[in-house]
């Protein structure tokens, strides 16, 4: 099993495996940060201060091949950011992100970001 995932095969509220995912807000303003995978609804997983690294432990489905991460600010009213991460450029990058910084993989829909 790769490093930083956990099984929950144990767990009947869920199942599979999940990834621990390491966001850094390098933005003037706090931001709440929201997963999705695929079709699936939205995940929040929580706010990062301006500067901060915070690690969600467990956040992500280690199963998916592409998510897209939501950064929100204003008291998660407003967007600014959707990053859209391939499961192999996250693995490229450890599992780390940084907003605003690292850049766009794929589409939500699954294609390649334009040139």
């Amino acid at each position: 099993m790769a490093s930083g995932c956990l099984t929950t095969a144990g767990n009947p509220n869920a199942g599979g495996t999940f990834h621990d995912l390491s966001v850094s807000n390098n933005w003037h303003q706090s931001i709440t940060l929201q997963v999705s995978t695929g079709d699936e609804e939205r995940k929040t997983l929580g706010d990062i201060s301006p500067g901060d690294t915070i690690t969600f432990h467990e956040a992500v489905p280690d199963d998916a091949p592409r998510y897209t991460l939501h950064a929100r600010y204003d008291n998660n009213q407003f967007e600014f950011l959707t990053l859209c991460l391939t499961k192999e450029s996250l693995e490229q990058l450890a599992w780390q992100v940084t907003i605003p910084g690292t850049g766009n993989t794929c589409t939500p829909s699954g294609e390649p970001p334009p040139p």
